[in-house]
């Protein structure tokens, strides 16, 4: 080999590359180019291999790295299902390979979805609350449930909502509707508005049985009457204590007014409560005369005509 532009033949190869030591040129008459290039290929293709594994399945490769993050626990669900993937695309294409990788990441799957699951049974069964909601950031108000739907793990939404799991909307929507009680007792009609328009059960019940109807009625809150009743509010409906309804409460606070529009809008006016007493047993003051008016009867008057 020798140098075309200073015929030296002092030649050095340096990174696969020819070149003259007396000139620096790397134009040298002798060399197999062919052969360079070809090792220089192959050098590069072996990088590139490092790098971005060739006619590995995609899968396999994801199954692999979600593997080693499995101990982290929420990853493992995601390795096991790209593991599966994994196997199933390497089967249906015999040019693909990375089956060890697929394997590894069923293996570790699995292992951290169990370890995953036995956690969250653990954290339940010692009276954690299941319903603790996130406090701060973007996910504020959203619970364990959410977060199980979200990252699409069925296996864990079935086991919280087995255990009372409920999510953040629906817990928010609970309080909502026991709260209406709340402001229907204490006159509140604004936010009694507020809240049905948003959506609030009406027919919502406290663990006794009461509803926002009875609670207004007992309180003598008129307006509030006849915006849950056109609301939708059951004028019927067995209540709190002993299974009494609205016109019970209304004729035991002696609020005429009321138990004059309960009887108009359909309240059963000789309904009984567990102790077979009716509104007429509850009446004070004029409301008795204006169910008489309307047909009503003490229990015992119904017991005697055998009703």
């Amino acid at each position: 080999m020798r140098c075309k532009r200073c015929g030296s033949v002092d030649i050095v190869l340096f990174k696969a590359i020819h070149r003259c030591s007396a000139c620096d040129s790397t134009n040298i008459i002798g060399v197999d180019v062919s052969a360079t290039s070809t090792r220089s290929t192959s050098h590069s293709d072996a990088a590139m291999r490092m790098l971005l594994p060739v006619d590995r399945s995609g899968y396999a490769i994801a199954a692999g790295y979600l593997g080693l993050v499995s101990i982290l626990l929420i990853f493992a669900p995601f390795a096991l299902i790209f593991g599966i993937l994994g196997i199933r695309d390497i089967r249906n294409n015999s040019e693909k390979h990375g089956m060890g990788r697929a394997i590894f990441g069923v293996v570790m799957g699995a292992l951290f979805s169990i370890l995953l699951l036995l956690f969250i049974f653990l954290l339940i069964s010692k009276d954690t609350d299941v319903n603790a909601k996130v406090s701060l950031g973007v996910k504020q108000g959203l619970t364990a449930l959410d977060a199980a739907n979200e990252t699409n793990h069925p296996e864990i939404s079935d086991l919280l909502r087995k255990h009372g799991g409920k999510t953040g909307k629906k817990l928010k929507a609970d309080i909502e509707d026991i709260s209406i009680h709340k402001f229907a007792f204490d006159g509140n009609i604004a936010v009694v508005k507020q809240l049905l328009a948003d959506g609030v059960n009406v027919n919502a019940k406290e663990e006794d049985g009461g509803t926002a109807l009875h609670w207004a009625a007992q309180e003598g809150h008129k307006e509030i009457v006849e915006l849950l009743i056109s609301s939708g509010a059951d004028v019927n409906v067995s209540g709190p204590f002993a299974g009494q309804t609205a016109l019970h409460f209304a004729a035991g606070e002696g609020h005429k007014e009321i138990a004059e529009l309960l009887i108009t809008k359909g309240a059963d006016i000789n309904a009984k409560d567990d102790g077979d007493e009716t509104p007429l047993d509850w009446a004070t003051g004029t409301t008795s005369d204006l169910l008489r008016k309307h047909g009503g009867k003490t229990g015992e008057e119904l017991k005697a005509e055998g009703k």
